[in-house]
């Protein structure tokens, strides 16, 4: 399991606007290719290959109402190209081909009058709000997929018999040798081979002795040409059989082998070997990836089919404590949980944490019968010194818990449905317990 926060937002970018004393236009397009619009009726494209000087430019009026020439201001603009794009704080920045920023507000309302530069900005808000109401909605939902981690637990846990199934489904690769593909010589393929070498290699001004020349070629090496042909074809063909007898040999000793070992393995799980048990769960742990740090200690006993966890919880401090938000405007916002609701998520996600462990540990093998899992977390004491707490110990019975839907059903319920050390307020807050020690207790 994979669980991750994007905290990112891609903003569109790269349009450029073209400004001269008659006319204000926009760059729509990406580098070497585009249309230029401007507020005369002139629309113009330009197509090139960059870095080779090869271009084509063509140009049509097309209808569009001209933006207002109204300026206070005495400069006098030449024909550039001009870059904007719009900030994460919504506003909208204008640069010049070199870089620099415009801030010259005459010829800022120029652009912004432009029905072309409106018409492309529309496009570009509405891009970004849809971007944004994307990422507002993976960042929720990854948050919510750490709360409710007992929503991928496994469910139902596997009988006994589904392990037994497991080992009727495994099956023994075997190898099975290739077959020599290349045909044997003919005597026919032999003899048009010496045809068109006798074509190649006889010629005669004396054309009517060439024909009695080239047969007599073919003739005097056709049988010698055939035997050895047809001895190098046996050698190869030799050759290829004993690779590929050798090469199935292995392989299927191979295969023999990892057909043993995985039947073996299955057994031993079923038996519930603490070796093979202690394994799986090491490799089960080690898969497991939270964006909040978390520690196991298990002890697995096969005298009493019962499974120890030592839980070392994240601390509430590190849950997340923000949720994201779309403004109007439609710009992401991160808006604060209270203390409260982190208070709240916290007890949420530590009672989901023990109910997705213990599902998935039970279906490791079913031999495990009980699972002990007591977490703590640490804690500042009344002196301010950093202690470890526990805050939950639970006794899980795999009968029992066959009876519950992780999935659809209340985690503190199901819970609280054991025996078990808990003692949490209305409030989510956790006092400290002595947890569980041995399944007799």
């Amino acid at each position: 399991m994979s669980i991750r926060f994007r905290k990112s937002i891609k903003i569109c970018k790269g349009l450029r606007v073209n400004i001269n004393k008659n006319s204000v236009g926009l760059s729509v397009g990406p580098r070497g290719l585009g249309y230029t619009f401007n507020s005369k009726g002139k629309k113009t494209f330009h197509a090139g290959i960059p870095g080779t000087g090869l271009s084509y430019v063509a140009s049509n009026n097309v209808s569009s109402q001209p933006s207002s020439q109204t300026s206070n201001s005495n400069a006098k603009y030449v024909e550039t190209k001009i870059d904007f794009r719009l900030e994460d704080d919504g506003k909208w920045r204008f640069f010049y081909e070199d870089g620099s920023e415009i801030f010259d507000p005459a010829l800022i309302n120029k652009i912004k009058r432009n029905p072309s530069f409106i018409e492309q900005k529309n496009k570009i808000l509405n891009n970004r709000n849809e971007k944004v109401s994307q990422e507002v909605e993976d960042f929720n939902s990854e948050i919510e997929k750490l709360i409710h981690i007992d929503k991928m637990s496994a469910y139902p846990l596997l009988e006994e018999q589904d392990y037994e199934n497991v080992i009727e489904q495994i099956k023994l690769e075997t190898y099975t040798e290739s077959e020599y593909k290349i045909p044997a010589p003919t005597i026919e393929n032999i003899t048009q081979a010496l045809i068109k070498e006798a074509e190649s290699n006889i010629n005669d001004i004396k054309f009517w002795n060439l024909k009695k020349r080239r047969n007599e070629y073919v003739q005097s090496k056709i049988n010698d040409r055939f035997e050895d042909t047809m001895k190098d074809w046996k050698v190869n063909k030799e050759e290829f059989e004993k690779n590929e007898k050798e090469k199935a040999s292995t392989l299927n000793k191979e295969f023999s082998q990892k057909y043993e070992e995985a039947i073996a393995h299955s057994k031993k799980i079923i038996s519930g070997d603490e070796e093979i048990i202690n394994e799986e769960i090491e490799a089960f742990l080690s898969d497991i990836e939270l964006p909040i740090e978390f520690n196991v200690n298990y002890s697995y006993s096969k005298s009493n089919n019962s499974l120890l966890i030592d839980l070392d919880l994240p601390e509430i401090e590190d849950m997340p404590s923000e949720t994201a938000t779309q403004l109007a405007s439609g710009m992401k916002k991160m808006k604060p949980k209270t203390k409260q609701e982190i208070k709240d998520d916290y007890k949420q996600f530590v009672f989901g944490f023990a109910i997705f462990l213990t599902s998935h540990l039970f279906n490791i093998s079913p031999k495990i019968y009980n699972i002990v899992i007591s977490g703590y977390t640490q804690r500042r004491d009344k002196n301010s010194e950093i202690k470890d707490d526990y805050i939950y110990s639970i006794i899980f019975e795999r009968e029992k818990f066959k009876k519950y839907n992780p999935l659809e059903e209340n985690t503190v319920y199901i819970c609280n449905c054991f025996k078990n050390r808990f003692n949490v307020d209305i409030y989510s807050n956790f006092k400290a317990i002595e947890p569980y020690t041995s399944i007799e207790e």
